[in-house]
């Protein structure tokens, strides 16, 4: 029973940082008028390689001091501030 809630609760997390992703993808690519934003969508791949191995290799169970999903933030937010011209 466990396994099964640690299971549901890293799906639910990375479900959650998936679609705030795209929300705000969606967003930018809206004010900017721009579809290549889009593009930075593929940064979820990453995230889907993450939940595969924490689901499968590691049955749900997250690492004590280190989540790499959150890493990726800060170079999601450069690469936006680079394509769309700001920062």
């Amino acid at each position: 029973m466990e396994k099964g809630r640690a299971i549901v609760n890293a799906i639910f997390a990375r479900i959650l940082l998936f679609l705030h992703s795209m929300l705000m993808i969606w967003r930018a690519a809206d004010v900017r008028n721009n579809n290549l934003l889009w593009l930075l969508g593929l940064v979820n791949l990453v995230l889907l390689a993450e939940t595969i191995y924490i689901v499968i290799q590691r049955k749900g169970q997250e690492r004590k001091w280190f989540c790499p999903c959150f890493p990726d933030l800060p170079v999601l937010y450069i690469t936006c501030c680079m394509v769309t011209g700001t920062g």
